[in-house]
């Protein structure tokens, strides 16, 4: 967005990239159990390209610190999903997945 509105919090994105990543990750690594190692490289690799990408943007920077909390909820989504809090993603999954397939 050339001109998002201002956050009233100072840093608030970087509560965004944290649960964004947290969310993507614990899901991914449902998904994909065991592969945990996996989920979380690949989570990093997509957090940089990310960033690397807007770097090409005019209105647009790459952010190391947006990367770092891309990274910590990476972490933080797959640590939880190996302790079986992100449940819930599997179930809400299934859900979606059983009304996307009922005929109209």
């Amino acid at each position: 967005m050339p001109n998002p509105p201002q956050a009233q919090v100072q840093h608030f994105d970087k509560f965004e990239h944290f649960a964004a990543f947290a969310l993507l990750s614990g899901w991914f690594a449902n998904l994909l159990a065991p592969h945990y190692l996996r989920v979380i490289v690949t989570m990093v690799l997509f957090g940089a390209f990310i960033e690397v990408a807007q770097s090409f943007t005019p209105y647009r920077s790459a952010d190391w610190h947006d990367l770092m909390a891309d990274a910590f909820g990476v972490v933080a989504g797959v640590t939880l999903a190996r302790l079986g809090a992100m449940r819930w993603l599997g179930y809400l999954d299934a859900r979606v997945a059983a009304k996307t397939d009922q005929p109209r």
